[in-house]
């Protein structure tokens, strides 16, 4: 776990279901800001539908705070590669809706 990873997580502006894969991710995380955990994981970790998990991904990419990178070792399905935009600790966000 990076401890800068989960304190930038919770300071970026989301929705709620996205602060909840984002911090599960950044839980996931290496120094680095990247971690691979499988969808099943994400979703056991947030509480969430798979079906919300992807979404919720989708967004974050869309939003550049996850680059994903889907791995497929030797034809056989992996985990994807999620690299955090681990960024300077922002003021908490207001007004979101």
């Amino acid at each position: 776990m990076s401890f800068h990873a989960l304190s930038w997580a919770w300071t970026v502006c989301t929705s709620p279901s996205e602060k909840l894969v984002l911090l599960s991710l950044a839980d996931s995380a290496n120094n680095l800001g990247e971690c691979w955990p499988g969808i099943d994981t994400v979703v056991a970790m947030s509480g969430l539908s798979r079906a919300t998990v992807h979404r919720c991904l989708a967004s974050l990419e869309s939003s550049a705070l996850v680059t994903v990178t889907h791995r497929s070792p030797k034809g056989r399905t992996s985990s994807n590669l999620y690299r955090l935009a681990v960024g300077p600790l922002q003021l908490p966000c207001r007004g979101l809706t």
